[in-house]
């Protein structure tokens, strides 16, 4: 059973760990605390101790849901959380008007990608050069046996409806 409770502010720091273990350019710690604001839809997965173990944080604006980060800390990985996260995201759009959400994902997260359509997300344009490459980014995220990249990547805008 997967439990979400929202964002709170003694969880900032965990959410800050759990980014930089999972990602190739995580948030810095100011910006999550962006996620305890009025206009956000920010929960946390929690354990049997209310430890965090993942997150999603959304903007809630007029009409839009826009899914900003989301993170599954590797041991929990593969076990569905980023999906029943994410549905709960979309109800909660849609249960404060939203019906329109969107997202961004690097181009070369293919597992994301395949999850977001797996839950009616499409490809709705490109933002050229809108992430850092991993070449640019911590060394220690890179995946083993991953190329190095340079620069930076493109990232897909995927959107859906909420109806």
């Amino acid at each position: 059973m997967i439990h979400l409770r929202p964002l709170r502010e003694d969880d900032l720091t965990l959410c800050h760990d759990i980014d930089r273990r999972v990602s190739n350019h995580p948030w810095p710690l100011d910006i999550f605390r962006r996620g305890l604001q009025k206009n956000h839809w920010a929960r946390v997965a929690v354990d049997e101790a209310d430890r965090p173990y993942a997150f999603c944080i959304c903007l809630l604006v007029a009409d839009e849901l826009s899914v900003l980060n989301i993170a599954v800390d590797q041991s929990r990985q593969r076990q569905g959380v980023a999906r029943h996260m994410i549905t709960a995201a979309l109800e909660a759009g849609r249960a404060h008007g939203a019906d329109q959400a969107f997202l961004e994902v690097r181009q070369s997260n293919l597992p994301a990608q395949a999850l977001y359509a797996s839950m009616d997300f499409n490809v709705a344009g490109v933002r050229e050069n809108y992430y850092p490459a991993r070449a640019a980014c911590r060394s220690d995220s890179i995946t083993e046996g991953s190329p190095p990249m340079r620069g930076r990547e493109h990232a897909l805008i995927m959107a859906r409806t909420l109806l």
